[in-house]
């Protein structure tokens, strides 16, 4: 059972690390133009809203775990959702993690799980 002081510890955490770009979108061309600072991350989420398909182009980008979050916001035949949904489990990129529609607690979760175990792995390997 999560409680809300992990919930409130996971924003706190989460909003430390985001690199937000919004509210225009995260486009192909937006993620190439901070390419820098999304290859310099431990894990990525990946908001999508019309179609899953990002999740898929960053993950070829990055070498890092890629979670993809499917919103029920976005236009077009989006199905509510469905359609992204669907479109990251088909993801043919490997590392790429689905969570259900507008889950971003899951999401955040499943970052914050990845970014511990990074850390543990990191203080193991220099010997503290």
């Amino acid at each position: 059972m999560v409680g809300r002081a992990d919930i409130l510890m996971v924003v706190a955490y989460a909003a430390q690390l985001c690199l937000a770009m919004h509210p225009r979108g995260a486009s192909c061309a937006r993620i190439v133009q901070n390419l820098d600072a999304v290859k310099a991350a431990d894990v990525v989420i990946c908001i999508t809203g019309m179609d899953g398909g990002l999740a898929s182009v960053v993950a070829g980008m990055v070498e890092v775990p890629v979670i993809a979050l499917p919103t029920s916001t976005g236009y077009g035949a989006a199905f509510s959702g469905v359609a992204p949904m669907l479109a990251a489990l088909n993801s043919s990129a490997p590392g790429v993690t689905v969570v259900n529609i507008d889950s971003g607690f899951g999401a955040s979760m499943a970052a914050w799980r990845i970014l511990k175990n990074a850390s543990r792995i990191r203080q193991a390997a220099m010997g503290k």
